[in-house]
Order: structure tokens, then C-alpha cells, then sequence
């Protein structure tokens, strides 16, 4: 079964009246004209959808990263690798998180897991240099294609089936060379194991989200200064 991220972005206000920081969320938001009004707790309001998600990849290796979540193993437990160190283990909603973003995760309820929340500085302060050891099954291409260019793609976590064969290397390097016999109609498969950093794991995350938050965390539309306290990502997962 897999695993999805909900990651919503809030900017922090000075409150008119009281003139004390209040988070608003930042996502964009559009009316479904299909949904009536409807009441609850006395106050009217329009049901919104959500459609302009800042991330809405499946990458286990940011899920590990931002919330443990996956931390080096995938579906039914399979290796795949050494994992990574977290930002931090899940915090929770913030106290004062927004109010459409509260409501969304009351709508998941017991469905929702691992909830959490970064400030724009400390996805910034954080190591994203760091190295880790993944770990995969390969077929012989994809490990002839490994050996000679350093490319693990595609890899599996796992590969099971009465005509699937686990080979060492070192078997799978006799099998290719072929001092090892082969059995008719089988499937062989050899594990691997290769670094990245974290910033080479998560590269959409780190190209593409990361200056969003920046673009929204800017003092000035005419400066580049930004405040990376005054934006944050809440988030949880499903699966």
C-alpha cells in the first residue's frame, strides 16, 4: 500500500487588531460550485477544494526526512537502505495552526498520521548534504548497466515470485560471465547498494518547493530578503 503526503504552506501576519503574528495558510483555493452552502456551528461557509499543492510527490526518501515516515524500508517492510537522519519525529498540528488546514485534518481523522510542521529555516538549517546508503534488487541488465555506470534505475525494494532467483554479486557476476548454470523460465535478481546525498534524494523538493516558500517568504516583492521564519509547511500522510 502506498503512502501520500498532505503538505499545506502558512505565512505569518500581524493581527490588525491585536497586533499579534497569526498564521494564515497560503495555498491557493477555489470554490466547488457543486457544494451548496451548508452550516456548521452556526457559520455559513463554501465547501473549497484544493488545487495547487506546493509538493505533491510520493518520494519515501523526503517522508523519511521531514517525519521518519518509511525510514528505510518500504512496503511490507523491505530494505531499502540504511535511511535517514529526520529534521525532527512528528510534532503534531502547531497550536495555532490555520483553520482551513485544521479542518482538512479533521476530515481525515484517525486516517491522518504522523502530522507535523517546519518554519522555511529550518528546512534551510538543515544538513541536506548528508549521505545515505540505498539498497535495491536488480535485474542482470539493470546490474550490468550499475557495474559499468554507476545507475541503479530501476531498483526494487523487493522481488518475490516461484520464478524469481536471489543471487549475491558475486553469483550474478558468474551468471553473466557464464560459469554459473542457468534454470529454465527463471528470473534472476541481485541486490546493490549506493550513496546519495539527502539534496540528491529529495531534488524536486529542494528545486522547486524550497524557492516557492522563498518567494513567499520575501520581506519586499522588490527585494530578495527574505524572512524564512514567517513561512512554514504543516503536513501528515495516508496510506
Amino acid at each position: 500500500m502506498g503512502c501520500d503526503i498532505h503538505i499545506y504552506v502558512e505565512k505569518k501576519h500581524v493581527h490588525y487588531k491585536t497586533k499579534k503574528p497569526v498564521w494564515i495558510n497560503a495555498d491557493k483555493w477555489t470554490v466547488n460550485p457543486d457544494n451548496a452552502l451548508y452550516q456548521e456551528e452556526g457559520a455559513n461557509r463554501f465547501h473549497i477544494d484544493y488545487h495547487d499543492a506546493i509538493y505533491s510527490g510520493r518520494n519515501y526518501d523526503l517522508f523519511s526526512i521531514l517525519a521518519d515516515v518509511r525510514n528505510g524500508y518500504g512496503f511490507a517492510g523491505c530494505d531499502t537502505g540504511d535511511g535517514f537522519n529526520p529534521i525532527a519525529m512528528p510534532k503534531g498540528l502547531p497550536d495555532d495552526v490555520s483553520p482551513e488546514v485544521k479542518e482538512l485534518s479533521d476530515d481525515w481523522g484517525c486516517d491522518g498520521h504522523s502530522h507535523s510542521f517546519f518554519t522555511l529555516k529550518e528546512l534551510l538549517d538543515y544538513n541536506w548534504q548528508q549521505a545515505t546508503t540505498h539498497r535495491g534488487w536488480v535485474d542482470e541488465e539493470t546490474y550490468k548497466q550499475f557495474k559499468e555506470t554507476g545507475n541503479p534505475y530501476p531498483s526494487s525494494g523487493g522481488v518475490s515470485g516461484h520464478m524469481v532467483m536471489h543471487l549475491s554479486n558475486d553469483e550474478m557476476d558468474r551468471l553473466i560471465g557464464g560459469t554459473l548454470t542457468r534454470e529454465a523460465g527463471k528470473h534472476y535478481y541481485t541486490q546493490i547498494q549506493w550513496q546519495e546525498t539527502y539534496a540528491e534524494c529529495c531534488k524536486e523538493f529542494i528545486e522547486k518547493t524550497i524557492p516557492k516558500l522563498k518567494e513567499l517568504a520575501k520581506i519586499s516583492p522588490y527585494k530578495e530578503d527574505i524572512d524564512p521564519e514567517s513561512v512554514r509547511i504543516v503536513f501528515w500522510f495516508d496510506n
